[in-house]
Parts: C-alpha cells; structure tokens; sequence
C-alpha cells in the first residue's frame, strides 16, 4: 500500500471497517514501532551490559586464562558472568521476543502468564518442597505455603515466576495503552471522567512498576526496595480495579453491547472478591503472628490465593473489552 490511511483489511467473516469504527475504539500500533522497540531491546540490553562491566567489573571481565593485557570483555563475560547482567540480559531477551508472537487475543495472553507463573510454583512447592515451604516461624501446622515461600524461597520457582513477569510485561504496558485509547474513545467524556481515566492509566502503569520491582528484587536482595515495590503494587492495584469499575459504569457514546455488560459485571465481581480477600488475608496473618494457631496460616496463604487469582481474572475481562476491536499492525500488511 502507498498510503497509511488504509491498514486493516477485514478477513471472510469481519465486519466492515466502517461497523468497527463506528461501534468501538479503534487501536493502532504501527508495526515499525514495534520492530524498533524489539530491536531496541538488545542494543539496550547490549550497551547495558558491557557498559556495567567496564564500570565496575573491569578487572574480572577483561582477565584472560594467559594473563596478557586486555581493555574490552568478551560478550560471554559482559554477559553471562555477573549476577545484574545476566539478569537484565535475560529480561530484555525476554521482552524483545513477544511483539513477533502474541498478537491476537493479546490481552488473554499476557495475563495468562502469570497465572501459568503462580500455578507452577504453588504446585512445584507443594510437590517438591513441602515441608520448608509450610514451615513457619512458630512450628504449627500448615498445609499451604505464602506466596513468598513458593515464588521467592526456592530457585526453580523463582527463575519461572521472573521468566513469566517478564515475558508478559511489555504486552501488559501496550494493554494499558489500550485501555486509556479505549476509555477516551467509549466514554462520553465529561472533565470527572477525563480525570479518571488518566488516573486509571497512571494507576496501571505504577501497578505493573511495583510488581517488577517486587518480582526481580527478592527482600534478601535489598528488603526496603521489596517492601515499597509490594505497596506501591498492592496500592496501585486495588485503586486501579475501583476506578476502572467506575469507568465501566459511566455514560458511554455508544449502547453497550451484551460483552460489554458481562465485562462490567465481573469486574465488579472480581474487585470485591480480591478486596474481601485481601482484608481476610491481613486479618488471618495478624491472627497468626499473634496467636501461633494451627492452620490459621494456611487460611492466610489461601485468602493471598484469591487475591492474586481475583487480581488475574479481574484483567482478563480485557478479552470482553476489546472483543471487536482491530490491531494495526502498520502500514503495508494485509
């Protein structure tokens, strides 16, 4: 195509573009915006890690087995050899991969992560490690193991759960970018609800910061940085879920459609799951440190059990919301 002003061809069985338009938002990622941030990635990742290793490793990075003078590290030990490069190599690979692979059902698919993410290491813990991962610090009986225990305290659990957060993180900051074209576009905007929706973006992006941060620095790693990364998320993530419930009952420009009602209503459904949880949560770890009752701390694992899966189901109604809408991926594809 010559001209950008056509980029989505309707497949045999899409409704025109003209019902799409005029029925939703329409949502465009040029697709060499998104070559240049899978692109972009590496050469981060790259410069990052030989830049680092000049820095502050420059000794044990240049050394050679012949002990001749040397002035640049090899890629395999800017890289592979030092615990902050691996790590931020391992994640921009990671990130750089999914623009090329998850497209449609973009949504589903990046929330799915971290459900796979916290299945595996729950059931991992529970099959391989049961007995440090139930034990608590005054020896009751426990059945189930934290959240901490079973992502943070064991290696293999730790590695899937990072691998799944960073995988999912840059479709999950394009989702929010989705979200804030949506609102603006379905809403009839008064001043209130322009303030909403920026605050929701805003909320949404600071929720996924603080779930990075939580994810990639454990608190034996550095504890105040854990701690404010866990409240900025768990923060973040309630408001974030109580502002978007109130969007999705504000005045729209066009009739809501019969997924639009569902999406609404289990949003609904989902926030006050996760909040009644999450005060159960709070109540039963207090309870625990105060009492040391048996299974009182299993209770407590559960209830954070229904706050992670409430959490998940609450942003995979993202399928409902953009059931009809249409992903460009740039100019020149058919």
């Amino acid at each position: 195509m010559g001209s950008s002003e056509v980029l989505y061809q309707p497949l045999l069985g899409d409704p025109p573009a003209e019902t799409l338009l005029s029925g939703g938002a329409r949502l465009r990622l040029r697709f060499r915006h998104v070559l240049l941030v899978a692109v972009a990635l590496p050469l981060f990742g790259f410069l990052f890690c030989v830049g680092w290793s000049l820095l502050f490793h420059f000794e044990s990075a240049t050394s050679t087995h012949c002990k001749v003078a040397n002035y640049l590290p090899s890629l395999s030990a800017a890289i592979g050899n030092f615990t902050v490069q691996r790590r931020v190599w391992k994640t921009v690979i990671a990130l750089h991969a999914l623009p090329r692979f998850l497209i449609g059902h973009l949504a589903l698919s990046t929330v799915s992560l971290p459900l796979f993410g916290f299945l595996f290491c729950v059931g991992w813990s529970l099959k391989y490690n049961f007995e440090s991962a139930t034990s608590t610090h005054c020896k009751v009986a426990n059945y189930l193991p934290s959240l901490s225990a079973a992502i943070g305290g064991f290696t293999v659990q730790r590695r899937v759960w990072k691998t799944v957060i960073a995988l999912h993180a840059l479709p999950r900051f394009l989702v929010g970018w989705f979200y804030l074209t949506f609102w603006q576009e379905t809403l009839a905007l008064t001043l209130s609800a322009r303030a909403l929706v920026q605050a929701a973006n805003a909320l949404y992006i600071c929720e996924n910061l603080g779930l990075l941060g939580l994810s990639f620095v454990t608190s034996s790693d550095n504890f105040p940085f854990h701690k404010a990364s866990f409240i900025v998320f768990l923060f973040c993530s309630e408001l974030y879920m109580l502002i978007t419930c109130w969007l999705s009952w504000l005045p729209r420009l066009y009739p809501v459609k019969r997924l639009d009602a569902r999406s609404r209503r289990h949003k609904l459904l989902f926030f006050m799951l996760n909040f009644i949880s999450l005060v159960f949560a709070m109540f039963f770890y207090a309870r625990h440190n105060a009492r040391c009752e048996p299974g009182v701390y299993t209770l407590f694992a559960l209830s954070e059990y229904v706050v992670v899966l409430s959490n998940i189901a609450f942003h995979m109604t993202a399928y409902w919301d953009f059931h009809d809408k249409v992903l460009d991926l740039g100019e020149g594809l058919v």
